[in-house]
């Protein structure tokens, strides 16, 4: 097996790795359309639905770029689940120091908890809204009960 490699080998390894002209110019072209589809993305969350996007290669620069524009219309929480000392439950607690959340008292320290809070505080007309990008949940599905 693979060990796997901690935050900054991996940021480091992707930043140093040289593409072809030709794959550079594609990726670019794909990051190009994504960037013109950002607003009917950012409507489509403002209108209640999950996105989700897959298939091969990186998704992320695309992705954290979303996440700035999605920050114009609330909090927005980016969790990095490919990186190995990721974890939901860590993740959801610091959402809640971050948004300086107490109450209601969570029924439990579980993942689950959290996300029921979280629910219950965004059904209130007033909350401001919070979205969450999530890369890799392949990965953070495996590691999801830490």
């Amino acid at each position: 097996a693979v060990p796997p490699i901690d935050r900054e080998t991996f940021f480091n390894t992707v930043k140093s790795m040289k593409r072809p002209k030709e794959t550079q110019a594609s990726m670019e072209e794909l990051l190009k359309s994504f960037r013109d589809m950002m607003p009917k993305y950012l409507l489509e969350l403002i209108l209640g639905y999950n996105l989700m996007f897959y298939g091969p290669g990186s998704k992320w620069t695309a992705l954290n770029e979303f996440a700035k524009l999605c920050a114009r219309s609330g909090h927005v929480f980016v969790a990095n689940g490919f990186l190995q000392e990721f974890s939901l439950k860590s993740f959801f607690t610091k959402v809640d120091e971050s948004l300086d959340i107490s109450s209601p008292p969570l029924e439990s320290p579980q993942v689950e908890a959290h996300c029921r809070r979280l629910c219950i505080l965004q059904s209130k007309p007033s909350a401001k809204r919070i979205i969450f990008i999530l890369h890799n949940i392949d990965v953070i599905g495996r590691r999801c009960s830490t």
